[in-house]
């Protein structure tokens, strides 16, 4: 290989050609990211899947429970206008 070989343009091979994957950015759809990489919690496949997990795990179950357990406990009253 001469000195003057190097700069000469080469087309790659076919199986060393760049495939473009997906899009860049954040898809944006009517106002909602539709994104999601686990694709059982993309609505509306997502209800059965957060329900399963409220109802078999620990940690979800008792962040829901720390949310809940003040509002349920709370004094409400309604005053008149």
């Amino acid at each position: 290989m001469a000195i003057t070989d190097f700069w000469k343009k080469k087309e790659p091979a076919q199986e060393t050609l760049m495939v473009e994957h997906g899009t860049t950015g954040t898809e944006i759809m009517s106002g909602m990211i539709q994104e999601e990489y686990n694709n059982d919690l993309a609505f509306p496949e997502s209800i059965l899947a957060y329900d399963e997990m409220r109802k078999s795990d620990g940690a979800v179950a008792a962040l829901l429970r720390s949310i809940k357990q003040p509002l349920v406990s709370a004094e409400w009253e309604i005053q008149a206008a």
